[in-house]
Order: C-alpha cells, then structure tokens, then sequence
C-alpha cells in the first residue's frame, strides 16, 4: 500500500476519497490508513460490497471491448474514472485498436497522479482533471478536444460515478449536456448501485460509509437510471443488473449479487 513518503504533496491523505475506498475495496493498494479505517469494519458487516465492486469492474471491461470491438469505435471519455487499475479502458481498447484514443476525466488529486503516472508516453490517452458537475470544463478542456473528434463516434462511460451526484446537482441535466455534444453513432455506457431488494442492514452500513467522505452515496430506481439514456436506443438486454448485461456469448457469473447496480448501454441514433 502506498507510504507516506511515496504521496506527492497535491495529494490529501488525511481525507477519506471515494475513488481510494473503491480502490481498497477492490483489493489495490494505492489508498491510505484514512480510507481503510471507513471501509474494514463495513466490508466485515457487509462483505457484499466487494462482490458488487468486482461485478462493476467486470461490467465496464466488457462495455469498453463492446463498445471497440463490435462497434468499432476508436475514442473513449472514461468520466469519474477513478484510480488506475489491472485492465484498464485504454488498455482494453488499445488491445483490440491500438491507435483507440482515452480521456480519462476526475476531479480527485490521487486519481490525477496515479493516471498520469500511468499513461506516460501514450499519445492516445490523456488525463482531465474535471467533475461531470461541471460538463462545460470537461467538454471543452484542451486536452479533450485534442484527443476526441466530435464529429466521429465516442464511447462514453459513466460507470459507478452517477451516484455520487445529488439530485440538486441535476444529473440527468449534465449527462444530457455531454450526451449533446456527441455526434450519431456514439454510445454511452451506465452503471448506477440501486438498493433495489438490498438487506436493510447492508443498506444502512454503505450509507455510515459514505456518510465520511466528501460525496455522498445516493441510489436510485431502474427507472430514474433509465431516464439517463433518454433520446438514444437502448443496446439490448437494455437496462438491467450487473451480470445480466451481456451482448456476446461471453460467460459472465448469473449469480444475483447481494447488492446490485443498474447498468445499460444506448447509441446515439
């Protein structure tokens, strides 16, 4: 796990980060004592949280291959990235195109250093330091410009990053704004956590978890997640649970998970 002497002096290592939880949660190492001391004791009451953190990861690894293999789209806006881990987006599009461009886009300072660590000297994939609360910064950031042309297709990727956006902030207002600028063609990928059939008790411990960082956790319906492809066609099985979202003949584990997440994919018509 990363060390106090190994944390650059723009990183805050005394205030817990979402992007730091999910990381530990998911058994990476760049996250700090902070951090660890929300989510032990949830993770031992609540175990579920780690299968569900997996099943998301899983989830955007095969939109992303969907997105660039069967769809042949060759530019990606990855928003509310989070920290860089095993498989990551360029890394799943750069297999199958190895010219497919990524911006990644957070607002989180650790995300920023462990992304540009990561991503030095790869011209297709670039860092935006940027909060989808603010989609004007992230739309027309150089760094996004340069990288996306918007009158080709784009993939664009919203995974476990809606729910930490409060109804007061619009979401579906600024995820509107940024689905405009896409031109015919593109896709959006969407996974959202629901309490949708959760245990009372696992519901009440993510919510004493979240409660400790700076962004709250809020769920919400299959039908308020659905409102977010809204214009666009909705790529079947349409919106549906983690591991039920499969387009291929891949294998993917049916096991319900214990907690869940909406997820879809729509194309821009």
């Amino acid at each position: 796990m990363t060390s106090p002497n190994d944390v650059p002096p723009e990183v805050d290592m005394y205030t817990p980060s979402p992007a730091r939880i999910y990381d530990y949660v998911l058994g990476g190492k760049d996250n700090f004592e902070v951090d660890r001391a929300i989510a032990r004791p949830i993770l031992e009451q609540a175990p579920a949280l780690r299968d569900l953190a997996v099943a998301n990861r899983r989830f955007l690894e095969r939109v992303v291959h969907y997105m660039v293999h069967e769809c042949g789209i060759a530019q990606l806006l990855d928003i509310g990235s989070g920290l860089p881990t095993a498989n990551n987006v360029h890394q799943i599009a750069q297999r199958i195109n190895p010219k497919a461009r990524v911006v990644y886009v957070d607002n989180d300072p650790t995300v920023h250093v462990q992304a540009e660590a990561l991503i030095v000297g790869d011209q297709f994939t670039r860092y935006v330091d940027g909060d989808v609360r603010t989609p004007e910064r992230i739309l027309s950031h150089p760094v996004t410009r340069e990288l996306i042309d918007f009158t080709q297709p784009v993939g664009v990727l919203f995974v476990s990053l809606l729910q930490f956006v409060h109804d007061s902030d619009d979401p579906h207002g600024v995820v509107a704004r940024i689905l405009d600028e896409m031109p015919s063609g593109s896709h959006v990928g969407i996974a959202h956590v629901t309490d949708h059939g959760i245990d009372p008790v696992v519901h009440k411990k993510i919510e004493e978890m979240y409660a400790s960082v700076p962004n709250r956790f809020y769920f919400r319906s299959r039908e308020q997640v659905a409102r977010f492809f809204s214009g666009w066609d909705i790529v079947p099985p349409g919106v549906v649970y983690g591991n039920d979202w499969i387009v291929t003949a891949e294998s993917v584990a049916t096991t319900q998970l214990p907690m869940n997440f909406w997820c879809g994919v729509a194309r821009k018509p």
